[in-house]
């Protein structure tokens, strides 16, 4: 009886680790490298069923021209990121599915064509 008990033990605790590895794995990260010539001022992400923003994940920090901002434990699903620049232009992706660990490169170029688009 003894030894059902540790076996059975044993495998609750194997079961509680797969769950929370498949729980960990179900989240990713984005990496955003600014490689236009405008600083990003404003940086902002939220479920595309939801009809307003969160806060602005910069906070008192900002994406600078050259560097990069990591946005750690997404959650698969789709989503709306909105990008604010120096001159407070902004920039909205719509529905952007996010399933994997993904890096995105700005533009100086994408980020005008997306502003007025």
């Amino acid at each position: 009886m003894r030894k059902i008990r540790m076996l059975l033990t044993v495998v609750a605790l194997m079961l509680l680790a797969g769950t929370e590895m498949l729980a960990d794995g179900s989240r990713w990260s984005l990496t955003i490298k600014n490689q236009s010539k405008y600083d990003i001022y404003e940086l902002y992400i939220s479920s595309s069923e939801l009809p307003n923003w969160g806060g602005d994940l910069l906070g008192r920090s900002m994406l600078r021209s050259g560097s990069s901002w990591i946005i750690s434990k997404v959650v698969t699903g789709e989503y709306d990121v909105k990008f604010v620049d120096e001159d407070g232009d902004a920039c909205v992706l719509h529905n952007t599915l996010i399933t994997k660990d993904m890096a995105w490169e700005l533009t100086t170029s994408w980020l005008l064509r997306c502003e007025f688009h």
